[in-house]
C-alpha cells in the first residue's frame, strides 16, 4: 500500500476529505474518549465542549466514556449543527430523550484490547480543527476520494504544499493526481510546514 507523505501550510485544506471518511488505527477495545486521545491528539475537554453531535455505527452517541470502540466501527464527529435537528442530535442535549431508542447505549469493556482499524468522519468545524491531529498520525484513503478531493480542491492544495513524497521518494505536488487513479487504499500522512 503506497504512503503518501505530505508537508503543507494548512493541513486544514484536507478537511473536506475527512468528511467521507477515513481508515484510522488504535487500540481497539477502549472507550472512544481514549481511542480519540489516542489517534486524533483530542482532549477530553474538547470532546465535551466541541464536538456537539457524535454517531457510533449510526447511532446517537451521548456519552464518550461509557461506549467502546471495536474493530470495523464508524465514528461520525460534528460540531453543533444548526436547528431543531442538531438541537435533537446534540449530545446530552435537552431533545436527547427523544431519541433515547435509537441512542448508543453503555456498554461492557471489551475483555480484550489490541490495535484495530475503523473508519472516521469528520464534519464541519471538527474536520477543520481535528484534520492536523488526524492527518499527522496518518490515515487509509481510496484513490476514488482523493481523485474527489483533487478535483475540489487542487488549487487550495497546491497552493500550500511544500513538499510530497511517494513511500520515501520526492514527487512533484502538480502530479499528485495519478495517486488518486489507483484503484487501492493509499495511506496519507500531513505534517505542518515549520
Amino acid at each position: 500500500m503506497p504512503h503518501i507523505e505530505i508537508v503543507h501550510t494548512d493541513p486544514g485544506v484536507f478537511s473536506s476529505l475527512l468528511q467521507q471518511g477515513c481508515g484510522v488505527r488504535g487500540t481497539v477495545g477502549r472507550t472512544v474518549a481514549a481511542f480519540l486521545r489516542e489517534t486524533t491528539g483530542i482532549s477530553d475537554r474538547y470532546m465535551a465542549e466541541r464536538i456537539q453531535t457524535a454517531f457510533l455505527n449510526g447511532r446517537p452517541l451521548d456519552d464518550f466514556h461509557g461506549a467502546y470502540i471495536e474493530e470495523g466501527d464508524v465514528l461520525a464527529l460534528s460540531a453543533a449543527l444548526p436547528g431543531l435537528l442538531g438541537a435533537t442530535l446534540r449530545k446530552g442535549g435537552f431533545y436527547a430523550g427523544m431519541r433515547s431508542g435509537i441512542s448508543h447505549c453503555a456498554q461492557r469493556a471489551p475483555e480484550r484490547r489490541r490495535q484495530g482499524r475503523i473508519t472516521l468522519k469528520l464534519f464541519n468545524l471538527a474536520a477543520r480543527e481535528m484534520a492536523p491531529g488526524v492527518l499527522l498520525r496518518g490515515a487509509w484513503f481510496t484513490g476514488e476520494q482523493l481523485a474527489d478531493f483533487f478535483s475540489r480542491r487542487f488549487r487550495a492544495f497546491i497552493a500550500g504544499c511544500v513538499s510530497m513524497r511517494s513511500d520515501g521518494l520526492p514527487v512533484d505536488p502538480k502530479k499528485s493526481r495519478m495517486f488518486a487513479s489507483r484503484g487501492e487504499n493509499l495511506f496519507l500522512t500531513v505534517h505542518p510546514a515549520a
